[in-house]
């Protein structure tokens, strides 16, 4: 009979190693202290607070470079689809990223609405919405570097909030001018509701046996959906960090008039989906979720544990 590997951890291979067993000695000890004191500073830092400052960096940065680029093309369809397109492949990535590591939010009002319905722990959501916001703003200078000669070529390196050569509008979601900020604010609330509800209903495996990998393709059609059908109002962002992070940076560079603009719209893609995402998640969880009884459900797949580990076995 083969005998299988131990799966003991200090039998697994290590997956990060700064200096091999073979190297000098006299760099060996300063190596290992190295990396003793790196783990450490993860480990205090927190692994799924990372993954959610690069996933959110990913994400964002797809983002703002898809509104960059169709701003410089100035093709209308391309500002619709192109834009769309660029969010949508954006968090799929980002989710690659980060979903196996801190469940991939990307998005404060999702932490806040998977807190509400007791899927992720309250004292947690500050830190991910602020690893979040770090994560976007980073996002936003990155951006910045890249188009920094086409900025310049674009409005003369004259950075102006206001007038023909608005260059900062990159940065942000834009309102429409002849559309109140009441019907800006239900637009983003109605939008965060949706992804809400939506990306419950794309993870909620006894629901639609969506397995995991296939999530963030999900999560990526869902935005480009918003996208595409819910950006006319102010841009479709149903997500706080993709314009306050980038507009608190596009301040230090185009001046904090551009929190004025539309008589201070800034605040309503903030506060709209903090409020929305909650109500979604509440929504699906009473009307959806609790009512998935066994009996109603398709054949599906489950895990299930032998030691360390998995194997799947079909149920009825």
């Amino acid at each position: 009979m083969e005998v299988l590997p131990s799966v003991k951890y200090e039998d697994r291979p290590q997956r990060f190693v700064v200096f091999p067993y073979n190297f000098p000695s006299i760099l060996w000890y300063p190596g290992k202290l190295f990396e003793w004191a790196w783990k450490k500073v993860i480990h205090f830092i927190g692994h799924d607070y990372l993954a959610e400052f690069f996933g959110t960096f990913i994400f964002i940065t797809y983002a703002i470079g898809g509104a960059a680029q169709a701003f410089f093309i100035g093709n209308s369809i391309t500002d619709w689809i192109g834009g769309a397109w660029a969010a949508a492949i954006g968090i799929t990535f980002g989710l690659f990223v980060s979903m196996g590591v801190s469940g991939g939010h990307l998005n404060p009002s999702i932490s806040l609405g998977l807190a509400f319905v007791g899927k992720f722990p309250w004292w947690k959501v500050p830190f991910y919405c602020i690893a979040q916001v770090l994560g976007a703003f980073m996002a936003a200078l990155v951006n910045y570097l890249y188009y920094f000669d086409a900025l310049n070529n674009y409005d003369g390196g004259i950075h102006v909030f206001n007038g023909v050569n608005e260059t900062y509008r990159i940065w942000t979601t834009n309102p429409q001018p002849d559309v109140s900020n009441l019907n800006h604010f239900w637009d983003q609330f109605f939008s965060a509701f949706l992804l809400q509800f939506l990306i419950l209903a794309v993870v909620d495996r006894p629901n639609t046996g969506l397995i995991e990998y296939l999530r963030p393709i999900g999560v990526g059609l869902i935005i480009f959906s918003l996208g595409v059908s819910f950006s006319y109002n102010c841009g479709g962002a149903a997500n706080p960090i993709r314009d306050f992070p980038p507009r608190c940076f596009a301040a230090c560079i185009w001046g904090a008039g551009i929190f004025r603009v539309h008589d201070y719209y800034f605040w309503v893609p903030v506060i709209a989906p903090l409020i929305g995402a909650p109500l979604g998640a509440l929504t699906y969880v009473f009307f959806i979720e609790t009512h998935n009884y066994p009996a109603m459900r398709p054949t599906l797949k489950k895990q299930v544990e032998v030691g360390s580990s998995k194997c799947i076995e079909a149920t009825e």
